[in-house]
C-alpha cells in the first residue's frame, strides 16, 4: 500500500475483507496499490533531505502513537514530530504528556504548536526551531499532527515550502 504506517495495514485488510464479502472474490484487491487518502492524512512529501508527513487532519491518543510509530520506522537520521492539540479528549493534559513520553521513547524530538500541554512552551517560529534541531542531519523525517481545530495544515505547508527550497 502506498501509505506509510503499520496502522494502515489493518485498514487495508478490512477493505480486502469487504471486497471478498461483497464480490465473492479478491480480484479487486490489486487496486489497493492506487489508493489515496483524503487531504492531510499521512500525505508524504519527499523533499530529498527531508521527508514531511502531513497528518494534520485529526488526532487522538491512538492515532498519535500510530503516527509516531510510522515516523520511527522511517529510514532517516533524525525524526521530529510537530504536534498540536488533541481536542475533545478526556484527561487532556495527561494524554498530551503521554504522547510526549511516547515520542521520547522512540527518539523523536517534539515541537509543540499552539499548546503547552506536551510539557514545553509552544514554538513561535516552527521553521526556525526545525532548522535548529535538524542542522547537520543528512536526512530528516518530520510528521505534522493535531486535531482539525489546531489547523496545522498551514504549518505543514510552511514546512514543505521552507525545506523544499
Amino acid at each position: 500500500i502506498p501509505i506509510p504506517g503499520a496502522h494502515m495495514v489493518s485498514n487495508t485488510l478490512a477493505a480486502a475483507a469487504v471486497c471478498g464479502v461483497v464480490t465473492g472474490s479478491l480480484d479487486g484487491v490489486g487496486g489497493i496499490e492506487a489508493v489515496s487518502l483524503s487531504s492531510h492524512r499521512m500525505r508524504t512529501i519527499d523533499l530529498g533531505r527531508c521527508i514531511v508527513v502531513d497528518d494534520s487532519y485529526n488526532a487522538n491518543p491512538t492515532s498519535m502513537v500510530a503516527a509516531l510509530d510510522a515516523l520511527a520506522s522511517m529510514d532517516v537520521d533524525q525524526r521530529v514530530a510537530v504536534l498540536g492539540a488533541m481536542a475533545e479528549i478526556a484527561d487532556s493534559d495527561e494524554q498530551h504528556r503521554n504522547i510526549a513520553a511516547e515520542a521520547a521513547q522512540r527518539g523523536i524530538d517534539v515541537v509543540a504548536v499552539g499548546t503547552s500541554a506536551y510539557g514545553q512552551p509552544p514554538a513561535e517560529d516552527v521553521i526556525g526551531v526545525l532548522r535548529g534541531l535538524t542542522a547537520g542531519s543528512r536526512r530528516v523525517g518530520i510528521i505534522v499532527k493535531a486535531s482539525r481545530s489546531a489547523q496545522l495544515e498551514t504549518v505543514a505547508a510552511e514546512i514543505i515550502s521552507a525545506f523544499g527550497s
